[in-house]
């Protein structure tokens, strides 16, 4: 499809153009194959739904993911108005954060979204605000794409950056998309590490988060 529509954009720059070609009809063939690949991305992700886990399986993850949020939702609406909200995103063991609206945005993003860990680990800020309802992933070794947001995959993600972006003042690279701590900065950290204790959210951190979750 992507030869075809080369072929006729270059058959357009002839002078004259290659007759009965227009740009009407390369607008249509444009937004077919838009069209087709879209669908083609949900039945992707639909496969590998199925082939990763049973259908019971699915619905159960579904439904911790949801409590989860709904957890991560009630954590802040009971947070005491002199509460740091640095100690939401806060880690004191490394590896528990409770409630974690992080791995719920991960999963989702990964099942509903086909977010591959190479692309997760390099979200920086802005990612999900180029275009509305979409986000921007780039990995080292494949072409920059956006994927659509799912309600809830947004609902989650608009709850990991209520964790993470009032820890943004204190990390030094300030250009990841998610952040977490190892200490509350705000309280002078953990055993005095501060501001070294902030970090990009990363699939690895992600995998011992994902152990508490399970267990």
């Amino acid at each position: 499809a992507e030869a075809t529509i080369r072929l006729y954009t270059y058959g357009l720059t002839r002078q004259p153009p290659w007759p009965w070609w227009d740009e009407a009809t390369l607008e249509a063939m444009v937004g077919v194959c838009a069209a087709h690949f879209r669908g083609e991305g949900h039945r992707s992700a639909q496969r590998k739904r199925e082939t990763a886990v049973t259908r019971h399986e699915f619905t159960r993850l579904l439904r911790a993911i949801r409590l989860e949020l709904e957890a991560c939702e009630a954590a802040l609406a009971s947070r005491a108005p002199d509460q740091a909200s640095t100690s939401l995103a806060t880690s004191g063991t490394r590896r528990a954060i409770d409630p974690n609206p992080y791995v719920c945005f991960a999963l989702l993003a990964a099942l509903e979204c086909t977010l591959r860990a190479a692309e997760f680990n390099r979200l920086c800020w802005g990612d999900d605000t180029r275009r509305p309802g979409q986000l921007y992933v780039d990995a080292p070794n494949k072409r920059a794409r956006y994927v659509i947001l799912t309600p809830e995959t947004r609902r989650a993600l608009d709850l990991a950056r209520q964790w993470s972006d009032p820890l943004r003042p204190f990390a030094t690279d300030k250009s990841p998309l998610l952040l977490f701590s190892w200490g509350d900065p705000a309280a002078g950290g953990a055993a005095g590490r501060g501001v070294r204790g902030v970090r990009r959210v990363t699939a690895v951190v992600l995998g011992r988060w994902l152990e508490c979750f399970y267990a």
